[in-house]
């Protein structure tokens, strides 16, 4: 738990190949991290792994990821996002706070959103949802001002409290 945590001089990460966990708050509040580069063969992020990454700009995430746990990313500058088709589960919390993120494309093979999982990411104008969500949890975009249209998917049964609070630029919902 929480290996590098409040290493707030660290740059540059970059995780060997054969290495295929991350732990928990692993490189929590590493607010100068701007480069991650992490092997395909990392098949668990812990919770809070990257959480408070400010510096951190982009992420590509790597096939083989199936589950992004609660805080994961959350509070961190990540602007630009690549979730790959491995990923069936985004957890509660996981990319809240990413204040940078304008946009967010959540593959099909997503089947479950947590809570609040992209709560106060006030910059996200543009979201592509899972075709097979059944569910919008609670909170899921609370205070994405700059949200202007969302595409239910069809198959979604239920909309959780608060999942479009403050969602003051949502002119379109289909």
């Amino acid at each position: 738990q929480g290996a590098f945590s409040g290493c707030i001089a660290l740059e540059q990460v970059t995780v060997s190949e054969g290495v295929e966990e991350i732990g928990y708050g692993a490189f929590d509040k590493c607010a100068a991290i701007q480069e991650l580069v992490l092997p395909s063969t990392i098949s668990v992020i812990g919770e809070a792994a990257f959480r408070g990454c400010w510096a951190l700009k982009s992420l590509e995430i790597p096939f083989g990821i199936t589950v992004i746990e609660p805080y994961t990313f959350s509070d961190s500058g990540v602007k630009q996002l690549t979730i790959p088709d491995s990923v069936t589960e985004i957890k509660y919390n996981a990319f809240a706070d990413c204040q940078g993120l304008t946009e967010i494309v959540i593959p099909d093979s997503v089947t479950k959103l947590g809570g609040g999982c992209f709560e106060d990411c006030y910059q996200l104008t543009k979201v592509h949802l899972s075709e097979n969500l059944s569910k919008i949890p609670g909170g899921l975009f609370k205070n994405c001002m700059r949200l202007g249209q969302v595409n239910i998917p069809d198959g979604v049964t239920s909309i959780g409290s608060w999942a479009f609070y403050n969602c003051s630029s949502l002119t379109s919902v289909v």
